[in-house]
């Protein structure tokens, strides 16, 4: 269980089946723009290091999803689920990763409505069970080798010397940290809290408070400034977030942006 920053952003809808983007319908109305929502709130992220699970990483997400609002009588939009476009912070750097599912509480403040998740997981993998006993398709449930990789990935957790639910872990190997695009327009939280808009220029890590953390430079009438990724509010929808190599200065869309397997 933790604290979490969660960004949605809505690009278009859906009309007699068609799908119709706001970035081809601006042109004709301005007001036919991306509406983002950035909010702070808690919830669950499980790491689950099986073989194939990058393939069945939304389903599972959905399905717990779907369990949960069924169990505890949660509204739909109350709770959220995800399986692609996740970020872990890790001594100040935002890393991406791609073996992670999250639910969380789609209100502001959170009201902790996922909690079960991390106290009951193992009772939600026996409705799963039992879900796929009283189905003949799987298409709306998990297959049966998904829920016994389920099952032994949970039992190795709690065969460990601090047994129940870890917190998910990344592996400082990983060279690849997710930022925010150069060009991106995004906000800067001031020591009073006010929100004022930046523009992205640059990122690099700097000794800050005992340890590296990750620093974005901006544009201002004088020249530029930094400020600290913590400060940074991803606001509006003039902003896209890649992955950055800080060894290499490389740079490269998001891996699971490519996959394009969520709205």
């Amino acid at each position: 269980e933790c604290h979490l920053e969660v960004t949605e952003k809505v690009i278009g809808f859906s009309e007699n089946g068609k799908q119709k983007l706001y970035i081809d319908l601006r042109q004709q109305n301005p007001g036919m723009a991306p509406k983002t929502r950035h909010f702070r709130t808690t919830g669950v992220a499980m790491k689950v290091e099986q073989d194939g699970f990058h393939s069945v990483k939304k389903r599972v997400a959905d399905a717990l999803r779907e369990l949960m609002l069924r169990e505890y009588s949660i509204l739909p939009q109350d709770v959220g689920a995800i399986a692609t476009n996740i970020s872990l912070i890790e001594d100040g750097k935002l890393k991406p990763v791609s073996d992670v599912v999250v639910l969380f509480d789609a209100t502001y403040g959170s009201l902790r409505l996922t909690e079960p998740v991390y106290l009951a997981f193992d009772r939600l993998l026996e409705k799963l069970d039992r879900a796929v006993e009283m189905t003949l398709s799987h298409d709306r449930f998990l297959s049966e080798g998904t829920l016994s990789g389920l099952r032994q990935w949970f039992e190795e957790l709690a065969n460990e010397d601090n047994a129940g639910v870890r917190g998910p872990v990344v592996s400082n190997s990983e060279p690849w940290v997710r930022v925010l695009e150069k060009g991106s327009v995004v906000a800067k939280r001031d020591a009073q809290g006010i929100l004022r808009d930046i523009e992205v220029t640059g990122y690099e890590f700097m000794e800050f408070e005992g340890a590296k953390q990750l620093f974005y430079r901006y544009k201002t009438p004088r020249g530029s400034a930094m400020v600290a990724r913590r400060d940074v509010v991803q606001v509006g929808d003039e902003w896209t977030l890649v992955d950055w190599n800080p060894e290499t200065g490389e740079t490269r869309e998001s891996l699971d942006e490519s996959e394009n397997t969520t709205a």
